[in-house]
């Protein structure tokens, strides 16, 4: 498991600072780690006292970690005093860790100063050309610049400028700005921007440090930092989205909402709720990237929401081994993975669920051997097959060939209107399959479909994680969040 450091202030209130970062962290799949450089007597309105840790004491607890863990990125976030930062970029300076990520907390989200005034050009001078990255908000990106930033030029105009003061690369939060949540990244090369729709709350307590530990997480995981960047800006949407109203003011960001959605333990037993609309079904033949691994990453941060795992020519330990390796990808996400044909291995590997085709072990068969607590789809092509299907006891079903498909040539077609009969007829969850790409990916939306099965449109393009977001965004709609599936039974 990789290792993240944060040297940051303590939030009583568990919305910010050391809190958020660990928070995320484990959220994210790495083990998290703190130096307390503040304890901040703060709450969801206010911040009431804060008392700075002296320098001395912050050099050891980072001498503590250093001297025994191998760190694999840091998050550094308040520093509140020129002798604080001394410290802190000294022993940077002195263990010389990889991807530093720094976020200079300058105020709280009510707008309380967490910052001496005299620390800001100890800042620039001292721990700003430390960074890999640097996060700052437009407040604060204003204060070091020097440059007003009203819109996305001077957005631009101020990373450049930042950029050029040693950090190797910048990116300013348009949080605080209005219409669209737009980001803007500089790395001294290329101004990329990162946008996502603005959600309705008051509820963004710890957003910063939030977005830049997740940057350290998944920087620290192998990312590169386009990755990371888009990594984080969709993690920190979705905890926004899901934001908790605890407190008088402005509430905290849901840091686990994808790992409570995932999995709910009743009674000894798990309940999945399984969101069916994109999943990926996997293809090594035709992927971009140079490992599975790398291709199912990329698709599940694109939005991917079920991964199937699909392996005709390898053998059953060859499989066994590979569906661990790809389970371990699909738990960080929380995502179910479906294996196809294989109950064994699904069983074996502790997958969600196992696929099967209509030339394969009887679906009723297979319940059984799965039990209960784990999905079964299974792949239909008339209304005779899909009662059929759902008398055996399936959870959802796959209905295709929809078009011509280069991944099975040979394959049965189902035409549009035997669809629509299916759809009438089964209550089930309704997957199709077969040539799905971004020129037909909206048809089946407003038919009552559920998801689209994706293989080629997916893991055979250059920038897997976009053509996922792309498909999705088609069949979804940019702003509306599918959440179809049910319960599993219990």
């Amino acid at each position: 498991m990789k290792k993240v450091l944060s040297i940051a202030g303590s939030d009583c209130s568990g919305g910010a600072g050391i809190q958020a970062d660990l928070k995320t962290f484990s959220a994210l799949g790495v083990f998290g780690m703190s130096v307390i450089t503040s304890v901040v007597a703060e709450n969801t309105s206010r911040v009431i006292d804060l008392q700075n840790i002296s320098p001395d004491m912050i050099g050891k607890q980072m001498d503590a970690v250093f001297e025994d863990i191998e760190v694999d990125a840091v998050k550094v976030g308040m520093l509140s005093t020129p002798e604080c930062m001394r410290k802190a970029a000294e022993k940077l300076a002195q263990y010389h860790p990889s991807n530093i990520v720094i976020d200079p907390v300058m105020y709280a989200k009510n707008g309380c100063p967490l910052m001496e005034p005299s620390a800001v050009e100890t800042l620039i001078g001292t721990i700003l050309p430390l960074a890999d990255v640097l996060t700052p908000n437009i407040p604060e990106a204003e204060r070091i610049s020097g440059i007003r930033i009203n819109s996305a030029a001077d957005m631009k105009d101020a990373a450049e400028k930042i950029h050029a003061m040693g950090c190797r690369a910048v990116i300013i939060k348009g949080g605080h700005a209005a219409g669209n949540a737009l980001d803007v990244l500089f790395d001294g090369r290329k101004m990329r921007s990162y946008e996502k729709n603005r959600i309705n709350t008051k509820n963004t307590h710890g957003t910063g440090c939030t977005f830049s530990s997740a940057i350290a997480a998944l920087l620290a995981r192998g990312n590169d930092l386009q990755t990371a960047v888009q990594g984080a800006k969709d993690y920190v949407t979705m905890a926004i989205e899901h934001s908790l109203a605890i407190g008088k003011g402005c509430g905290p960001t849901h840091h686990f909402y994808q790992l409570y959605q995932c999995r709910v333990a009743e009674r000894g037993q798990y309940r999945m709720k399984t969101d069916y609309s994109l999943y990926l079904v996997t293809d090594r033949s035709c992927m971009s990237t140079k490992t599975l691994a790398e291709a199912v990453e990329q698709a599940l941060t694109g939005g991917c929401t079920m991964v199937q795992l699909r392996e005709k020519e390898i053998s059953s330990l060859e499989f066994y081994k590979l569906a661990l390796e790809i389970r371990k990808i699909t738990d960080r996400y929380c995502t179910p993975l479906i294996i196809n044909d294989r109950a064994d291995i699904a069983i074996a590997a502790g997958a969600a669920g196992v696929h099967m085709g209509q030339g394969d072990i009887p679906a009723e068969a297979v319940r059984r051997m799965i039990g209960k607590d784990m999905l079964l789809g299974v792949s239909v092509h008339s209304v005779s097959e899909a009662k059929e299907a759902e008398e055996a006891g399936a959870d959802y079903l796959g209905v295709g060939a929809m078009f011509s498909t280069k991944t099975k040539p040979d394959a049965e077609f189902v035409s549009v209107e035997e669809l629509k009969r299916i759809r009438q007829a089964i209550r089930l969850p309704i997957v199709v399959i077969g040539g799905i790409c971004k020129e037909n990916a909206a048809l089946f939306g407003s038919m009552g479909i559920d998801g689209l099965a994706v293989v080629s449109a997916v893991m055979a393009q250059p920038d897997i994680r976009q053509a996922a977001a792309e498909l999705k965004a088609l069949f979804c709609g940019p702003e509306q969040e599918r959440n179809i599936g049910n319960l599993k039974r219990k």
